[in-house]
């Protein structure tokens, strides 16, 4: 097996398909819905860090998509349309890993957070090389 390098594009987008298998998995689980958003919110920030190391070498450490989007903005502007989804699944990155009395998330925000994660792995995989 080849070593797999963090400058590899298609390491992240393999990273985020994962994730939104697993975000498929979980949504079959009321109880398990946090995990879901969380695998959601991971999947829409690996595929945006796999644009922006296809197009630069360096990506910013965060997980705000917020942030990772305007870095893509200054590379290909159409990526302003991305910026709503990140309203819906920033908070997801924290919120769902730790217990917080105040963060409940139901079936249809889950599945709201995965319909964006979805839209935006296809977003950026139709502005990237396919894979070999």
């Amino acid at each position: 097996m080849a070593p797999v390098s963090i400058q590899d594009h298609n390491a992240w987008l393999t990273k985020a398909t994962e994730d939104v298998k697993i975000v498929k998995i979980l949504l079959k689980h009321e109880d398990l819905l946090a995990g879901a958003a969380y695998h959601a919110q991971q999947a829409a920030e690996k595929s945006l860090k796999a644009f922006l190391v296809y197009h630069t070498d360096h990506i910013k450490r965060t997980h705000d998509l917020t942030k990772l989007i305007e870095e893509c903005i200054k590379i290909d502007f159409s990526f302003i349309q991305l910026l709503n989804f990140s309203d819906t699944l920033n908070g997801y990155s924290t919120y769902a890993r730790y217990p917080d009395d105040w963060f409940r998330i139901n079936l249809e925000e889950a599945k709201q957070g995965y319909k964006a994660a979805l839209k935006i792995m296809a977003f950026i995989k139709q502005r990237l090389p396919k894979s070999e």
